[in-house]
């Protein structure tokens, strides 16, 4: 073997090497949180004081079709819980647990709104 095929193959042994042990030892960047119960109510609050004007709206723009109009208003409650998760630094899956919580609690709202558990069948528009 010639003296520069091997200098090449300890640099990328050492390189490997490297990148093994910067995996190894580290850990994630970042955990969020778990979602308290205050903030898991105020948004079981926001979503049922928003729903009915959210499933108005997405039945207007998706007339006739009603399995659209709920993926629509799906769309825009998953909207919501992402922006809340990120800007008070929890889980996702802690404030869908809490969501899910009220709604089969069926917890009390200033507005007297409730939520809707039900999700329409999948029934897909024939064209697009």
């Amino acid at each position: 073997m010639r003296t520069e095929d091997i200098i090449g193959a300890c640099v990328v042994a050492a390189a490997v090497g490297v990148a093994l042990v910067r995996v190894a030892t580290s850990g994630p960047s970042h955990i969020p949180h778990i979602a308290s119960a205050s903030l898991g109510y105020e948004l079981y609050v926001e979503d049922a004081d928003k729903e009915p004007g959210d499933r108005r709206d997405s039945s207007r723009r998706f007339r006739g079709s009603p399995w659209s109009a709920d993926d629509d208003f799906h769309f825009k409650e998953s909207k919501r819980v992402k922006g809340l998760a990120k800007n008070r630094d929890v889980t996702m899956t802690s404030l869908l647990d809490w969501l899910d919580r009220g709604i089969h609690q069926s917890w009390p709202t200033l507005s007297n709104n409730v939520v809707n558990p039900k999700v329409m069948p999948c029934r897909p528009r024939l064209n697009y």
